[in-house]
Formats: C-alpha cells, sequence, structure tokens
C-alpha cells in the first residue's frame, strides 16, 4: 500500500498492530516510509521509526538497521532544511557502500 500512494491506508492498517511489530527493523523503516508518504508528509514521525530501526540488533532485510535508515534521516533532514545534518547521514550510509547515498552525495557536494 505505501508504495501506491496509498500511504493513509498502510497507517490505518499497521499502527492498531504496531506493538506486534515492535523490534523489527524492516518494519520499523517501512512505517518511516509511511509517514514520509503521507499527504502531508510527517517527516518528525519518520524520523522517530528510521532512529528505532538503528537501535535493532539484527534485520531480516541488509541495512534495514544500518544504512537505509542513516539515508531516510539524511533525505528528513533534508526536507526539514538541515543540509549540514543530511549530509552526516548520507556519509554514514555512503560509508556502507548505499549507492543512493553516495550519489546523493555526489550531487550535493557539487552544488
Amino acid at each position: 500500500m505505501n508504495h501506491t500512494g496509498r500511504s493513509g491506508e498502510a497507517l490505518e492498517f499497521f499502527e492498531p498492530i504496531y506493538q506486534h511489530f515492535a523490534g523489527d527493523a524492516n518494519f520499523y523503516c517501512s512505517m518511516g516510509n509511511v509517514y514520509l508518504n503521507l499527504d502531508p508528509p510527517q517527516p518528525l514521525k519518520a524520523m522517530a521509526e528510521y532512529v528505532q530501526a538503528l537501535q535493532c540488533p539484527d534485520a531480516r532485510e541488509e541495512g534495514a538497521n544500518s544504512f537505509i535508515p542513516y539515508y531516510n534521516i539524511g533525505l528528513v533532514n533534508e526536507m526539514l532544511g538541515s543540509l549540514p545534518s543530511a549530509l552526516t547521514f548520507y556519509r554514514k550510509a555512503a560509508d556502507l557502500g548505499f549507492t543512493p547515498a553516495i550519489e546523493k552525495l555526489e550531487a550535493l557536494e557539487t552544488h
């Protein structure tokens, strides 16, 4: 639902069962994406979810507790107008080899 423009429906579905997925980095990343894709976006709620993902010791999907939330925290900071913070998190993701972060840094640092 999240990638189909139906983030509102995804939020309505997942909020009541949120506690069943506590501690799952993949779920936290998905919830962060839901909050970012709402109209209007809720970047602070999204950031809180990505921070939760970083605190998970394990993840089913590679990067769900490392480079994916780092990159998305960078996106949120950029949305909020904090480019220095965004660059910090893009670098953390790039240092882990995340190609979109490397490309984002290249684009931002050439401007």
